[in-house]
């Protein structure tokens, strides 16, 4: 969708003005992505996307600082720059299709791919977890756009790597229904057995993915009232509701 970079108040600041986000802020702002409306999603892509950031931190998963900005235009999603946790600092930041040099267009990858850059970069199980936790919300949540450029990595200065907070996530039907990257194998209609297949894949103790899958369902069977919480329209929230339960059957 189409994107600018602003400054944005920082919670708890008297200052109300929006300001470019090109250059240096002056104390009390941050730099911001305000994601705007496609055509093709309508006016509620905004307060979706928020609902769905609010399901991801209720799955556990580490999301990054997100607001939705009203204007007589109408509400927009807007998500906090992680690559600048403080005035002056930027972390280096490296896509996954960035790294492995890959067309994140082309639907085929697979999400053990995922799970071995995660490793060679960070050796640290609890990055293994979290990427299973962000693979099992796109396939209980239906967010079927999740390429590799949808997956990011961040280097502190101290030169260690960890996966970035979990962006772009929301209801996608994906490319002629299929995710764009599959899970031990299935692209079309991944379930609880396949994401189990993918982190034995990944090494990962069968007791804590089993947790991490109910704890997702948990979330995404919360999806109704968080989109109430961001006033979706009855029809809306149907239609998702009606397709998040058929693929927790």
């Amino acid at each position: 969708r189409p994107k600018i970079l602003v400054g944005l108040p920082e919670k708890g600041t008297s200052a109300r003005k929006i300001l470019p986000g090109d250059g240096d802020l002056p104390e009390g702002y941050a730099h911001w992505i305000v994601k705007f409306n496609s055509r093709a999603e309508g006016p509620e892509s905004g307060p979706l996307e928020f609902a769905y950031a609010e399901l991801a931190a209720a799955a556990g998963a580490v999301v990054p600082e997100h607001r939705l900005v009203g204007t007589p235009k109408g509400r927009f999603y807007a998500v906090r720059r992680f690559d600048r946790p403080r005035a002056g600092e930027r972390l280096h930041l490296h896509s996954a299709a960035g790294l492995l040099h890959a067309d994140f267009r082309t639907p085929g990858e697979e999400y053990d791919v995922l799970f071995r850059v995660t490793e060679s970069l960070t050796r640290d199980h609890a990055q293994r977890l979290e990427l299973f936790r962000r693979a099992c919300l796109n396939v209980l949540a239906c967010n079927r756009d999740d390429h590799l450029k949808n997956f990011a990595f961040l280097m502190d200065s101290d030169g260690t790597w960890r996966l970035a907070p979990f962006f772009d996530f929301t209801f996608h039907a994906g490319p002629n229904g299929w995710h764009t990257l599959s899970v031990a194998g299935e692209g079309l209609n991944p379930r609880r057995r396949d994401l189990l297949r993918l982190a034995g894949q990944a090494d990962l103790r069968p007791g804590d993915a089993a947790g991490v899958i109910d704890q997702v369902r948990g979330a995404v069977a919360r999806f109704a009232r968080l989109a109430d919480g961001v006033a979706l329209s009855k029809r809306t929230v149907a239609r998702l509701v009606a397709q998040l339960r058929e693929l927790d059957a």
